[in-house]
């Protein structure tokens, strides 16, 4: 007959009991929640430095897009367009015309 093995009879009772504590304590601390706080803004900051150029190159394109429409360059703004400039910004834009131009409809 097997015999089913219980927790501590694996594990020493002074880890098995850290690991509890561990997974079962709140973050309730004022120094977990500073932690918590200054990870979060200095992650928040790593994501804006990183993404940095592509946020600034999605507007531009996006307003490119709507200034071309608003000179008379009849580029339709569909979705698939935004969502083209928004993720390739100017070159995007510079598709979407070199289309425009060809005659092709966008």
């Amino acid at each position: 007959m097997t015999q089913i093995l219980n927790l501590s009879q694996i594990i020493p009772n002074n880890i098995s009991s850290g690991i509890t504590n561990f997974f079962s304590s709140p973050l309730n601390s004022p120094t977990s929640q500073t932690f918590f706080v200054i990870a979060l803004i200095a992650l928040t900051l790593i994501v804006i430095f990183v993404f940095k150029k592509f946020i600034i190159n999605s507007i531009l394109g996006i307003v490119g897009l709507l200034i071309l429409n608003a000179i008379g360059i009849k580029i339709g703004i569909t979705i698939v367009n935004v969502l083209l400039c928004g993720a390739l910004g100017l070159v995007g834009l510079a598709i979407l015309l070199v289309l425009h131009l060809l005659g092709i409809p966008v």
